[in-house]
């Protein structure tokens, strides 16, 4: 398995407020994922399965991407498959904290104009977000020709009905730039 850190300390002053967060709060045990998830009458298989750490030292979640078959993540993300990730929380998250690691991976990815042309769904997804306890779950799946799903805990939180938004979101971890670096 596969280490990835996502979030970096901007200063040392920060480091530590991180550090003493961390160890601070409830982590829960590593988690298996399910082998498969269904998105609508499809079978999705986890082709990947990483744990995602702050400053590369504490456990935030474990991440696993489905698809219909395994690929290199690249042409799954340029591919219109139905693809799913789902994130299992380690610890307690603010929701704010969800909204700005997405929006810094995005501003990283994509040149201003184009996420001013998403920013109204971004806005409708993000609000969508609530508070992380240890043990939460969120899982995000584009749907092929229809668009993007929010699922916290099992619950269907959001429906956003575009296919565009769905792919430019799930580059935050499948693109290059993005979580998991975009490999492979």
């Amino acid at each position: 398995m596969m280490h990835v850190a996502i979030l970096r300390a901007r200063s040392v002053r920060g480091w530590l407020i991180g550090l003493l967060l961390a160890l601070a709060a409830p982590v829960r045990a590593e988690v298996a994922l399910p082998a498969a998830v269904e998105v609508g009458d499809e079978r999705l298989s986890l082709i990947r399965q990483d744990t995602i750490r702050y400053g590369g030292l504490f456990r935030v979640y474990s991440l696993g991407v489905y698809a219909p078959a395994p690929q290199p993540l690249p042409q799954l993300l340029a591919t219109d498959a139905s693809t799913c990730i789902e994130a299992r929380y380690h610890r307690d998250l603010a929701r704010e904290i969800l909204i700005e690691a997405a929006h810094r991976i995005l501003q990283r990815q994509h040149p201003a104009p184009r996420l001013q042309a998403f920013s109204d769904g971004l806005a409708r997804l993000h609000a969508a977000y609530v508070d992380i306890r240890v043990g939460d779950s969120y899982r995000l799946c584009r749907l092929p020709d229809s668009g993007l799903t929010l699922d916290h805990n099992g619950r269907r939180v959001l429906f956003q009905p575009d296919p565009e938004l769905a792919r430019l979101y799930l580059g935050i971890w499948l693109g290059a730039g993005g979580i998991l670096g975009g490999d492979g």
